[in-house]
């Protein structure tokens, strides 16, 4: 019997310690990285790079990205993925996010400027769903960052 308190004290020990170790929220610690390409005669697309991290333990999983873009303060894109990605415990990880746009929403925007290199700001604003073992939570997107467009 003495086998089987002591079983019982380990197990419950161990849980006591996934718990306390494991309950932490998963952080954006950026989103940058921001560069835009032409895509065929009428596009353009958005490439940006999210880094989280987390500090629990175990693996946490992104579950849902939702993220609205803007250059100079007009909406490009917005983007919802449920992607359900599992993300290491005390490390940083890093996922491409890319959306595209029609070329005319720039021209738009910058109808007075020259064949060649625009600058522009972007801005994301959004929100990120993860889960734990022991929960989950949101995160708040809001990132601005400047931009060099090719070739309107």
């Amino acid at each position: 019997m003495d086998i089987k308190k002591a079983g019982l004290v380990i197990v419950g020990v161990l849980l006591v310690g996934l718990f306390l170790f494991n309950r932490s929220d998963v952080s954006l610690t950026k989103q940058d990285a921001f560069t835009i390409t032409p895509i065929g005669a009428n596009g353009y697309e958005l490439h940006s790079t999210l880094h989280f991290y987390n500090p629990n333990l175990l693996s946490s999983t992104i579950k849902e990205i939702s993220e609205n873009f803007y250059i100079n303060g007009r909406s490009i894109a917005i983007m919802k993925m449920e992607i359900a990605q599992g993300i290491p415990g005390r490390k940083e990880t890093s996922f491409p996010v890319t959306v595209r746009f029609n070329r005319n929403d720039l021209k738009q925007l910058f109808p007075d400027s020259a064949v060649g290199l625009v600058k522009g700001e972007v801005s994301v604003t959004g929100e990120i769903t993860f889960s734990n073992m022991f929960g989950g939570g949101k995160i708040s997107v809001e990132q601005n960052d400047s931009l060099t467009i090719p070739g309107l």
